[in-house]
């Protein structure tokens, strides 16, 4: 994709912080798209933050035995490891989900019984672009939206998530077993995790704080402006306090 081709909302490249494929509410109803996503970016709203918020909670930790077994066989750094998180896809019908990639991530594909053929199919939404991945494949996927689904006729599988950070970098490392299709640069993470004040989604990635006291953090400008009402009052108190905390006339 050239950079005159590249998707643009208001004449603006897109910005996930600020834009969206998703529309105002979900995309699938659990089994199928109900629309369309591809070429449609437009403005994210505080529902769009609450549906990735709500995304992540598909994401689990991953067991402590499941983690000793991706050290040897994926090799994890062990700070790594620790970030790990899976998904499952077939239980209670749902074979397709979402999700907002905040970083880079490693990716490996798993299902309970051998399979030869693909087992999940991803598609990154903004360059349209489709990977299927079979048992044991690796993949790294850059910042932005993604639908996950389950293959034709594949009844479960499970998604291993890690990711990229700048100290350890792992699947980045091993481009033969690894394909990257975000459309961007590897955007590195870091081991702290973030949460926005307003929707709750967890990065690990840096989140804009509140200028004025530096006190909270948001994941976007929506989140932001949306929290304002809310945070008003105690952005107010932090501001006297540090005010206070440098007045040579108050005695402490």
């Amino acid at each position: 994709m050239g950079e005159d081709d590249e998707d643009k909302v208001d004449g603006e490249p897109i910005d996930f912080s600020k834009h969206t494929y998703g529309g105002l509410g979900t995309l699938h109803d659990g089994a199928r798209l109900l629309h369309n996503p591809w070429g449609r970016a437009g403005p994210a709203t505080f529902a769009t933050m609450q549906r990735r918020a709500e995304e992540q909670h598909a994401w689990v930790p991953v067991p402590p035995q499941f983690k000793e077994s991706l050290l040897p066989q994926f090799g994890l750094h062990p700070q790594t490891a620790a970030l790990a998180t899976m998904m499952c896809l077939g239980s209670r019908n749902i074979r397709m989900r979402t999700s907002f990639m905040d970083t880079s991530y490693g990716f490996v594909c798993m299902a309970p019984e051998r399979n030869e053929g693909r087992l999940v199919e991803i598609t990154a939404l903004k360059i349209s672009t489709k990977v299927g991945l079979k048992q044991g494949d690796m993949a790294c996927i850059n910042v932005g939206e993604c639908v996950i689904a389950l293959a034709e006729g594949v009844s479960r599988a499970t998604l291993v998530r890690w990711p990229e950070l700048s100290s350890h970098p792992s699947s980045a490392e091993m481009l033969g077993r690894t394909v990257d299709f975000g459309g961007g640069e590897m955007a590195a993470a870091s081991r702290k995790q973030r949460t926005c004040a307003a929707c709750g989604q967890v990065w690990h990635q840096t989140m804009r704080r509140c200028a004025a006291c530096n006190e909270v953090a948001y994941c976007s400008p929506v989140c932001q402006r949306h929290h304002w009402s809310r945070h008003k009052a105690a952005c107010k108190r932090a501001r006297e306090r540090e005010r206070l905390k440098y007045d040579p006339t108050v005695i402490g």
